[in-house]
């Protein structure tokens, strides 16, 4: 499983350009293979606290499930 990560007002790295690709892999194997996932903050999203908070859970989470 693949995890990509943005912030909602990075401007040098577009979460939408993300999606798109994802959208257009093809079907192989599990539907959630590639996961898109949004955080408050810039390009450095993480270093707010409750971003990194949730990076962190979503990490785990993906871990977890593997």
């Amino acid at each position: 499983m693949f995890l990509i990560v943005h912030g909602w007002s990075d401007l040098s790295l577009s979460v939408h350009a993300s999606v798109l690709i994802a959208d257009q892999m093809p079907v192989m194997g599990s539907q959630n293979r590639v996961r898109v996932k949004e955080y408050a903050g810039g390009h450095m999203f993480y270093s707010r606290s409750a971003s990194q908070i949730a990076l962190r859970a979503d990490a785990m989470k993906m871990y977890a499930e593997h």
